[in-house]
């Protein structure tokens, strides 16, 4: 996924298994409403800047050091600054299995 806001580095690793990305964020992405993975869950470690993971029920600040789990299936956005994260996903991710949802 690329945007304005997000630029993403797709990395796969242990063939179907598990894939790793990282992502820089500024500013929130999606735009409006929210992403969702439909099958891999996505362990996410905060490399540098500040900003946030949120949910439709749940905000969790972030920065470097800190960890923080996307399950298969929940809705979610990110928003950032200068926010550098590495993401394992288990299963492998697919863009197929990216989708964008409204608030």
């Amino acid at each position: 996924m690329a945007s304005d806001e997000c630029v993403v580095w797709e990395y796969q690793s242990v063939g179907r298994k598990a894939s790793n990305a990282v992502a820089e964020i500024n500013g929130r992405y999606p735009q409006s409403g929210w992403a969702m993975n439909d099958v891999s869950d996505e362990l996410v470690y905060v490399i540098a800047g500040t900003g946030k993971l949120t949910g439709p029920n749940q905000s969790i600040d972030l920065a470097p050091g800190d960890t923080a789990l996307v399950e298969a299936g929940d809705r979610f956005a990110w928003e950032g600054k200068g926010l550098t994260v590495f993401i394992p996903c288990f299963p492998a991710w697919t863009p197929e299995q990216h989708h964008f949802l409204p608030e």
